[in-house]
């Protein structure tokens, strides 16, 4: 299994620094179906990294941002969804209730979350002086968060979201 999967957020290197989304997969569990391959529980551990170059020891130093170190029942697979939804241009998803209601939100603005102590998430779209970025909110269960924003990569991360759930659930055994 892998230590880590990676995925640079924003990276300049003329200034030498780059801040990365880590996903690790060792300290993550997750607990899939056996009959039908899904995964029925998945506790994420993942933070933010800021990496710069130390000059004097011509090497990346890094300092941690934001770590979420059990992102109980994680959604990280939803935002992955959303996010290439919103870079194919679709602002919003239908979805069915707990009443067996088909209903339709807006994928802007909308917090997910789940159930026990978990990370919350929201994508805001952003225009300034003619560009769009899409800014990201976590926030922990215990009220720490963290805030960054994507300009061009929104397809990508979600893909890299997805993949980091499907590792977790080509990696682990299953139960029933």
């Amino acid at each position: 299994m892998k230590q880590k999967i990676d995925f640079i957020l924003k990276e300049d290197l003329h200034f030498g620094e780059r801040y990365i989304f880590r996903f690790y997969p060792r300290q993550s569990s997750a607990y899939v179906d056996k009959d039908d391959n899904s995964v029925i529980l998945g506790d994420y551990y993942y933070s933010i990294i800021y990496q710069y170059i130390d000059d004097e020891k011509h090497s990346w130093e890094s300092d941690v941002k934001f770590c979420s170190e059990c992102d109980e029942d994680s959604i990280i697979c939803n935002v992955g969804n959303a996010c290439i939804n919103i870079a194919n241009g679709n602002y919003e998803e239908e979805y069915i209730d707990c009443l067996g209601n088909k209903k339709t939100r807006n994928l802007f603005n909308y917090e997910f979350h789940s159930f026990g102590e978990c990370t919350t998430w929201t994508i805001q779209k952003i225009d300034d002086m003619g560009k769009t970025y899409y800014g990201f909110l976590l926030w922990r269960y215990d009220n720490v968060g963290y805030r960054f924003t994507l300009e061009n990569q929104m397809k990508d991360f979600g893909q890299y979201l997805i993949y980091c759930h499907e590792y977790m659930k080509d990696h682990v055994r299953a139960v029933k």
